[in-house]
């Protein structure tokens, strides 16, 4: 969990993904969700993260509270482990690691980083974002 190695804020560096990636069980206490853009995810990416993609007339309304976080995940499974990320047993929740652009600099994140990390910490998630 975050912690040791983890910035103000909520920010974690890749060293601290990387132990926590080859740790006993740390695959299963991390869910890394990508937000870039489908075709840089393609190009490269951790191994183990899902790709996350929210159409901006969906962020807005997630921005807004007018629709459920987990009503704008399409993907069945996933959906599923956000659930369980967020309400299930102490056993089965875990850490949300959230990633964007690397051209962005840190602490500016794009709209879906900034968005996302609010509604998974209103919902109850332990939510890091990786600089």
């Amino acid at each position: 969990m975050p912690g040791e190695g983890m910035c103000d804020e909520g920010y974690v560096r890749i060293d601290w993904l990387f132990a926590e990636l080859r740790s006993q069980g740390g695959p299963e206490r991390l869910l890394v969700l990508d937000c870039r853009a489908h075709c840089d995810f393609l190009e490269a990416h951790i191994r183990g993260s899902v790709p996350l993609a929210i159409p901006s007339i969906m962020l807005r309304r997630l921005a807004a509270g007018k629709v459920d976080l987990l009503s704008t995940i399409r993907c069945i499974e996933l959906r599923n482990r956000v659930e369980a990320f967020l309400y299930g047993d102490d056993d089965h929740r875990g850490t949300f690691v959230l990633i964007g652009d690397t051209t962005d600099p840190a602490g500016h994140q794009g709209e879906t980083i900034q968005v996302l990390s609010r509604r998974l910490r209103n919902c109850g998630g332990t939510v890091a974002t990786l600089i």
